[in-house]
């Protein structure tokens, strides 16, 4: 019997109207921050023959399915018959997914986008010849698809103390942006990574290949599947895994500044200013750290637009910001600056520093005070998700409950050892199969909330 069979999850590659099942070893990698997946496939040689050689050509497309599940398509890109005295003849098959085309071409730098051309339009134009025609702004139902079960849906109204949920994205065609064009040795999806991040949004694949996904990590959905690192070991699920918390490269603060012209603001507000929501002051030495998102924490106050300013100032005297102190020192330097509220992050020990580690970043395709803010975002953000990082091994390629493991999706985790119970949101995953460990799939986990576009 091969190893991967039955409940463990079936690999198969479909080329054409073939379908490739068995397999000496594998490795399938996906993450939501790459702009392309990849995958590493080794067949034995009791199944090489040369209709296998003809199938295999570089540059064919194909599908990567787990027990019919559709995970990724793509392309073939390297066959490798090269053989081995020790280890036998063997046929290695490197390959990418549907975005590597995007990644390897350059965008023609004559192209220019006039101003208030919608998303949706200039989408079309720049992705259509790579055979895209779908364009969607919610993964619901490509994350299904993958998981290989209909998932369920949250609620439209949510319970007190549960995050509150972010407001419905806006249809593509309704998102005009500001004039553009390409920079030269630009690949396509530099391009367009670069649009995506000035509004917010980020883009990827569909499990079919046939259409982009063009949205923000769901945090809001209702965990799909529970891993377990109990006391006692009982009900434990996992081979092995646990969660790192990392200070090394957490700022305590970003100063960002772009290219806002002097009129968008009548010259103020020029520069915009973020904090990390996991480090914090200590108020007295030996105590606890503070709060530093308590400023837009739901229970503190409903929502921003409903905060009032004395709420707002009072919240921050008894929570103080590293920033506070850099702006009260410079006044006349920081006077003019914006201020982009820290979202809470619930975490049952924030990170406590003592002195203040601000980072100075600048981007000069922000011309406005929202994009840069969006910037600013993101940019904290990418430091953020490396703060607290959960890495978990199970076996076989499905979670007890037969769901199978995606991007952009939200498992409940309960780790005794790592002092974690509660939700968190899938940004990785690989398929691995090996004759020394068997079928195997990893997950990179991070807490709601950390990654923002």
């Amino acid at each position: 019997m091969t190893v991967g069979a039955g409940e463990y999850g079936v690999m198969s590659l479909r080329v054409g109207d073939q379908e490739l099942t068995v397999w000496k070893a594998y490795s399938v990698n996906s993450h939501y921050l790459t702009p392309t997946d990849a995958f590493h496939l080794i067949i034995g040689d009791e199944l090489l023959t040369d209709d296998l050689l003809d199938l295999l050509i570089p540059g064919r497309k194909c599908q990567l399915l787990i027990d019919g599940a559709p995970q990724c398509a793509g392309y073939i890109a390297v066959v490798d018959t090269t053989g081995d005295r020790l280890t036998g003849n063997v046929v290695v098959i490197n390959g990418f997914d549907a975005f590597s085309p995007l990644v390897r071409s350059e965008i023609d730098p004559r192209r220019r986008y006039p101003e208030k051309l919608t998303l949706e339009h200039l989408l079309r134009d720049v992705l259509a010849p790579f055979g895209f025609t779908k364009f969607e702004i919610d993964n619901g139902e490509n994350r299904s698809i993958a998981a290989n079960r209909a998932l369920r849906t949250p609620k439209t109204s949510a319970k007190p103390g549960r995050r509150a949920r972010k407001p419905a994205p806006k249809p593509l065609k309704q998102l005009p942006l500001q004039k553009t064009r390409p920079h030269h040795g630009e690949s396509v999806f530099q391009f367009l990574g670069r649009i995506m991040q000035r509004e917010g949004l980020w883009l990827r694949p569909n499990v079919n290949g046939d259409g982009v996904i063009v949205s923000t990590p769901d945090f809001d959905q209702p965990p799909a599947a529970e891993i377990r690192r109990q006391r006692g070991g009982a009900r434990n699920n996992i081979l092995r895994g646990g969660i790192v918390r990392d200070s090394t490269d957490q700022p305590s603060h970003l100063i960002a500044t772009g290219r806002v012209p002097a009129r968008e603001v009548q010259h103020q507000k020029m520069m915009t200013i973020i904090d990390n929501p996991l480090t914090g002051i200590l108020n007295i030495v030996g105590g606890a750290p503070a709060r530093l998102a308590a400023a837009t924490n739901p229970e503190t106050v409903k929502s921003r637009a409903e905060a009032s300013r004395a709420q707002f100032e009072e919240t921050r005297r008894q929570n103080p910001l590293f920033s506070d102190a850099m702006v009260q020192s410079h006044q006349e330097l920081y006077k003019w600056t914006t201020r982009i509220p820290a979202q809470p992050i619930d975490l049952v020990n924030p990170f406590a520093s003592l002195v203040a580690t601000p980072k100075y970043v600048r981007d000069d395709d922000s011309h406005t005070i929202e994009q840069l803010q969006k910037f600013a975002q993101r940019q904290m953000s990418l430091h953020l998700r490396h703060a607290v990082v959960g890495t978990y091994v199970i076996d076989g390629h499905r979670f007890d409950n037969g769901v199978i493991p995606t991007i952009d999706m939200v498992i409940n985790v309960i780790d005794d050892r790592s002092r974690w119970n509660g939700p968190m949101w899938i940004c990785g995953r690989t398929f691995t199969k090996s004759r020394a460990e068997g079928t195997r799939t990893e997950i990179e986990l991070l807490p709601l909330g950390v990654l923002t576009f």
